[in-house]
């Protein structure tokens, strides 16, 4: 049987160093939420039918390079401000993995104005990790419910 936390648990190892996390891109422009900031980050603990990013999501050893949140921050807080955006997010895989670098990365936007989306399967946030995300002012958290898991 498929175990989306004993996948997590094992992508993290190789998709996090302490706080530091992988990318496959630093940041990019989006016109989604009516234009966004997004940094896209390697490893996933599901395998949907769906999802566009393959190679990072199941190969996280052979793309992307390993990033500190300040890192993060200053390639997502540069493009935001090259067009006009007031939000950014970490997409193209799980970002809840990682918890330490998310919840750095967070306090970092969380001295701007900018709104972080956080979208995640939600398997992750367990109600500590829950508790310390909602201390955040400027985040909304879409938790998108999975179907179509090969």
């Amino acid at each position: 049987m498929f175990d989306p936390v004993k996948l997590a648990k094992e992508i993290e190892g190789r998709v996090v160093k302490g706080t530091m996390r992988k990318y496959y891109r630093t940041a990019r422009s989006g016109r989604w939420y009516g234009g966004i900031a997004t940094a896209d980050c390697c490893g996933c603990n599901l395998r949907c039918v769906f999802c566009w990013s393959g190679t990072p999501r199941d190969r996280p050893n052979h793309v992307g390079r390993f990033c500190s949140p300040e890192q993060i921050f200053w390639g997502l807080d540069a493009c935001a401000k090259k067009f006009g955006y007031k939000q950014l997010r970490v997409s193209g895989n799980e970002p809840t993995m990682g918890k330490e670098h998310l919840l750095r990365l967070l306090e970092l936007v969380s001295d701007t104005d900018y709104l972080f989306i956080l979208e995640s399967n939600g398997i992750l946030i367990d109600a500590d990790y829950a508790k310390r995300l909602s201390a955040f002012r400027n985040i909304h958290v879409r938790v998108n419910i999975p179907t179509g898991i090969q």
